[in-house]
């Protein structure tokens, strides 16, 4: 019931409409560097164990992501990147029952159905993996374990975002250790 209460309530806050523009010195602070609209992880081998690929892959997953700065430093975007050109419009570190929870909301010219192939994707090899389509295929719903992080999605349209932005993603991770 309490995590039905956090996922509705995760889903609420994706109707809340946020802006800002990227800050690279915040993209720093995250262990990342702007190149050129490509954002590239400073630390490859913490992308993916014995994957020389890693590196090209991340930059794909996270490039030209904006308001980065929203998004707390220890957020896991090596296991958990962004869908590439969104925008955040919200980040959180908070704890729950005793665990450390990250909530991100991005939002994405692509429609839902991009966005959704995009996670369903990095979680293929996901652990515990769930998946549902609610309200007549107007809402995604994707969750799965990618190494100590549960990782939750809820991804749909919404008409009236500003900008040329048609769909969000409201992401949130838990810290399973």
């Amino acid at each position: 019931m309490k995590r039905l209460i956090f996922v509705i309530s995760l889903t609420m806050l994706g109707l809340v409409g946020c802006s800002s523009e990227a800050n690279d010195n915040n993209a720093r602070a995250h262990g990342q560097e702007d190149l050129g609209g490509v954002v590239e992880k400073r630390d490859p081998g913490a992308a993916a164990e014995n994957s020389e690929n890693a590196t090209a892959k991340l930059r794909v997953m996270n490039q030209g992501v904006k308001g980065l700065e929203k998004i707390p430093g220890d957020y896991p975007m090596d296991l958990v990147p962004l869908y590439g050109g969104s925008r955040v419009t919200y980040g959180e570190k908070s704890n729950y029952d005793g665990k450390v929870i990250f909530l991100v909301k991005i939002e994405s010219e692509d429609d839902k159905d991009a966005v959704y192939s995009f996670y369903k994707e990095l979680l293929r090899d996901a652990k515990d993996k769930e998946e549902s389509t609610l309200f007549a295929g107007k809402m995604y719903t994707l969750a799965g374990v990618v190494g100590k992080y549960k990782a939750n999605f809820v991804i749909s349209n919404n008409d009236m975002l500003s900008s040329g932005f048609i769909s969000h993603c409201n992401i949130q991770v838990d810290v399973i250790e």
